[in-house]
């Protein structure tokens, strides 16, 4: 997702299912740059736990990250393997 051009993400919205904070960061930020909405989903390895997550780029709102606390910046690093191996 960093090395990913700019460009590359152009359309209507963009749908982020991404394995970790960092990337999810990322993703954000370049929406917003680009004024392109992200919609984020994700899905506890469980399977019990669903969410999905819209930022539309609007400066009065706020990022996709405004609303990280302590713990999610603590864990930006972290990822979540769909599977063991």
């Amino acid at each position: 997702v960093e090395a990913l051009p700019l460009g590359r993400l152009r359309g209507a919205a963009v749908l982020g299912c991404l394995d970790s904070r960092r990337a999810r960061q990322v993703l954000f930020d370049a929406c917003w740059r680009l004024g392109v909405p992200y919609i984020d989903a994700g899905v506890l390895a469980d399977g019990l736990l669903a969410r999905i997550s819209v930022v539309v780029p609007d400066p009065d709102l706020g990022c996709g990250v405004c609303g990280w606390d302590d713990a999610d910046y603590r864990l930006v690093e972290q990822e979540y393997p769909c599977g063991e191996d």
